[in-house]
């Protein structure tokens, strides 16, 4: 469900391939993934782009708020250490 934000582009990840969504945040433009996932802000593992544009960290929750986990948290090039 890419194209909820007003300030968001599709494109690809030069290191992986994948398709990511850019998207306009208060600290400038991160790349995220294009599917819209359910976590709770609690300081956890994953970061995550709010509607607001506001970055946070937290935890994947089936029943939280919606926003994109960045893709850093799921690119290749970062868990192996190339793409």
């Amino acid at each position: 469900m890419s194209g909820e934000y007003l300030n968001q582009y599709v494109t690809t990840c030069k290191y992986c391939g994948r398709q990511i969504v850019m998207t306009l945040t208060n600290d400038g433009w991160k790349p995220c993934d294009p599917v819209l996932t359910r976590f709770i802000p609690a300081g956890g593992p994953e970061t995550f782009v709010t509607h607001e544009g506001k970055l946070c960290r937290g935890k994947r929750d089936s029943n939280g708020q919606y926003g994109y986990r960045k893709h850093y948290n799921t690119c290749r090039r970062n868990r192996y250490g190339t793409a």
